[in-house]
């Protein structure tokens, strides 16, 4: 895969274009579909790679939602649903997809409190059957690229 840095690359699409708008996160989730397209259609990507991949432009966006004060569930359940119909249109597999979505997506935990945790669970599970439980299992076993457990979310 390029060496490119596509979760600050997405963060800093997203944080450019959400600036007044009415409604940031269906925007937000129209930039992580069309990287995700770009990125994954046409190429013979391994699934680590398509992983990588994913996982990095939700985490990208997620962290430019909260940057931009957006409703960081509902962009959530916007985020996995783009994810997945970018998956069914580069013809890649969509569980594969949806689950690395939920890990980019689950670096909120650094930034919010468990109250808007809890809402973006509900949201992503009315997106795909057990993603609720996917997002809950990241948020509790921190990934590598998250922060110490011992966090505290500012205004938590």
């Amino acid at each position: 895969m390029e060496t490119f840095n596509l979760s600050q690359l997405t963060k800093e699409m997203v944080v450019s274009q959400l600036r007044n708008l009415n409604d940031p996160t269906r925007l937000a989730a129209e930039v992580v579909r069309g990287t995700l397209i770009a990125r994954l259609k046409g190429h013979r990507l391994s699934n680590f790679d398509i992983q990588e991949a994913v996982s990095e432009t939700c985490r990208g966006a997620i962290q430019g939602m909260v940057l931009m004060k957006c409703d960081v569930a509902r962009g959530a359940a916007r985020m996995l649903w783009s994810a997945e119909a970018a998956a069914r249109e580069a013809r890649v597999d969509q569980e594969l997809v949806a689950i690395a979505a939920i890990k980019g997506i689950s670096d909120a935990r650094r930034f919010v409190g468990p109250e808007v945790l809890a809402e973006m669970r509900v949201r992503v599970e009315g997106v795909r059957h057990g993603a609720g439980q996917i997002l809950e299992q990241f948020c509790a076993n921190l990934c590598a690229h998250q922060s110490h457990p011992g966090y505290i979310p500012a205004g938590v």
